[in-house]
């Protein structure tokens, strides 16, 4: 893979080929944006699916006919473990979408997650405001009195429904290539997005047998999910933050070996001036003495 990332032809996110996952922070914008996708699809399926298994818990302990609103059945032993089923499903999704991307579990990863799940609070409560204020602004304005509501939410349901079919077409284009870049998280978003389809298909039947209209049920899902991308997102700033930089590898110097002095030229000595013999000078002619 490392080779195939540094020619080029390696996936780098869902729509080009696939997404490349490493223990280290996500690079890109799109990268990030993905991760908190996954998580909302991820913790969406886990808490429908745990949701659903409380909701037959309950049922069939009970006594009360599939179908039928549980409620009047439930006691304080039923309640307590109906809570517990969907906490669980709550805290596997963001768990389980952390360790499909290969991700390490550190101390900074887990305190952005919780305060992830904490920020994520403030986003459904903004989300609740601004529906509140459609709501009223549209009631003001046709005098319907749930016409703003039932029109906020068909348009987030649309968004969420644009979101998850771009992860699973992504997902079975990256299953039917030939080179498969992230399997495990393929299986996971089409197995998640099955049981967000049965937990919906299910919330539906109960909704037209028992008469209730109320789709508080959905709506959990939906917050449960925001709440698990806020985590993983929350997560992987943290770690992208606060984490340690990389450092380079060491470049090792090349061994020193001995250093060759530079040859001396060679110095010439200076020519020594020729020495002239003393000339003899010659002997006295006794002619030319003074007699």
């Amino acid at each position: 893979m490392r080779e195939e990332a540094e020619r080029g032809l390696a996936p780098r996110y869902p729509g080009e080929r696939g997404l490349t996952m490493s223990n280290e922070s996500t690079g890109s914008r799109r990268e990030r944006l993905t991760l908190a996708a996954d998580g909302l699809l991820l913790t969406a399926g886990a808490f429908g699916v745990f949701a659903g298994a409380s909701f037959v818990l309950v049922s069939v302990a009970g006594g009360v006919p599939l179908g039928e609103d549980p409620a009047r059945a439930l006691t304080a032993p039923l309640q307590f473990i109906s809570w517990l089923l969907t906490v669980i499903g709550f805290a596997l999704g963001p768990i389980v979408t952390w360790l499909l991307y290969r991700r390490r579990f550190t101390w900074r990863a887990v305190l952005g997650g919780v305060f992830g799940s904490w920020a994520g609070g403030l986003v459904v409560w903004a989300i609740a405001m601004l529906v509140a204020g459609v709501t009223f602004l549209v009631k003001a304005v046709t005098g319907s009195e749930y016409g703003g509501a039932i029109g906020m939410l068909v348009l987030i349901v649309l968004a969420v429904i644009m979101l998850i079919a771009w992860l699973v077409v992504d997902a079975v284009r990256d299953l039917s290539a030939s080179r498969r870049a992230h399997v495990g998280l393929d299986v996971g978003r089409l197995v998640t997005t099955l049981g967000v389809l049965a937990f919906g298909a299910g919330t539906g039947y109960v909704m037209q047998t028992s008469g209730n209209a109320d789709p508080e049920a959905g709506v959990f899902m939906l917050m449960a999910g925001i709440l698990g991308a806020t985590a993983v997102f929350a997560a992987d700033f943290a770690e992208r933050v606060f984490g340690k930089p990389a450092i380079a590898a060491p470049v090792d110097a090349p061994a020193a070996g001995p250093v060759d002095a530079p040859a001396a030229a060679p110095v010439e000595a200076p020519a020594a001036a020729p020495v002239e013999a003393p000339v003899d000078s010659p002997p006295n002619d006794p002619s030319t003495s003074d007699e």
